[in-house]
């Protein structure tokens, strides 16, 4: 919650070596409940289903299922996998334990993602607008702000853009200080704004919200009529969901990224490396004008003009990897 999601990443580590190594399963399924949420809000949605379902195998304990099977809900859901979500949310309900309220906040706030891909985004805002309200009668403001951030990420910035600001004046946290500067620039529709929320995001390893941040920038310079960062800021989103394993939530669903053909991609690649036109052309058997023509293609694709921007764009890319888009599957 804090934004420091490489000392989480690290702390979950440690508990769950201990854990493997003390002999109970009830504390190697907190550590996998912990893993799992890690990895979520980095963005590797695929291992923290991972955690999450070696958790479930070894847990007995009721309560510790019910959290666990909510975790999981929350994962496929921005995986898109909708109907494991919605059997985890049924199992969670059913193991729930009414005296183990600690575990009910991680459950209530996997139900807006649910309930959002079964009955459309704005049934989940009204819940994370609900949940948020909850939490904050409870004075719980770091979840209260998670809940309202989960309402800008299914379309409500407008709504709740205050409210996060007044939580992130009292905050010292990175990552609620970003919940606040992403909703303020979606309800203005702040291209520039988004871009840099986007950066911050990805300096502090939240890679699934630096994507989507990234989207909705690019889906803002295309409403300005400004195609060329568009463009890039498609491209920059597409190279960041490389890293999420598959996530589907919505803003990453309506992106519109660009689509290089295979000798595009390769040789724009090796022009971020710093290789020069003759150079790609000996290495690749090809003549430098065909090098010249691809590059010339891919730039005004990436929205780009030059080298070092291409590096830009292509740095939050694993290598060899590109997203060709999904299907809109989120109303």
């Amino acid at each position: 919650l804090s934004g420091q999601m490489s000392a989480a990443a690290a702390a979950a580590e440690a508990a769950y070596q201990s854990a493997v190594g003390g002999g109970s399963n009830l504390v190697l399924g907190f550590a996998c409940v912990e893993r799992g949420q890690v990895c979520r809000a980095r963005g590797q949605l695929q291992q923290s289903r991972r955690w999450l379902r070696e958790g479930l195998g070894v847990s007995e304990d009721r309560g510790l299922v019910s959290l666990l099977d909510g975790e999981l809900a929350h994962t496929a859901a921005q995986l898109g996998d909708y109907a494991t979500a919605e059997a985890a949310l049924a199992e969670a309900e059913a193991k729930r334990r009414h005296n183990f309220l600690v575990y009910h906040l991680w459950l209530d706030l996997a139900r807006p993602w649910v309930t959002a891909a079964r009955y459309g985004r704005t049934a989940g805002v009204r819940q994370a607008l609900e949940i948020a309200s909850a939490l904050r009668q409870a004075n719980a403001p770091a979840y209260e702000a998670v809940a309202l951030h989960d309402a800008v990420r299914l379309g409500a910035a407008a709504e709740v853009a205050t409210r996060l600001g007044e939580l992130s004046q009292d905050s010292t946290s990175v990552l609620l200080r970003s919940f606040a500067a992403h909703a303020l620039a979606l309800a203005r529709h702040d291209h520039a704004g988004l871009e840099r929320v986007s950066v911050e995001l990805e300096t502090i390893d939240a890679l699934l919200l630096a994507a989507e941040t990234a989207a909705e920038a690019s889906h803002a310079y295309r409403l300005a009529g400004r195609s060329d960062s568009a463009r890039r800021t498609a491209a920059r989103a597409a190279a960041l969901m490389t890293k999420c394993e598959g996530g589907a939530t919505p803003a990453l669903q309506s992106l519109q990224s660009p689509s290089l053909t295979p000798r595009q991609r390769e040789i724009v690649t090796l022009a971020a490396r710093g290789l020069s036109n003759e150079e790609i052309a000996n290495r690749l058997v090809v003549s430098v004008r065909t090098v010249h023509n691809h590059l010339h293609q891919a730039y005004t694709k990436l929205g780009v003009h030059s080298r070092a921007e291409l590096g830009g764009v292509l740095a939050s890319a694993r290598s060899g990897s590109e997203h060709l888009g999904r299907p809109q599957v989120w109303t």
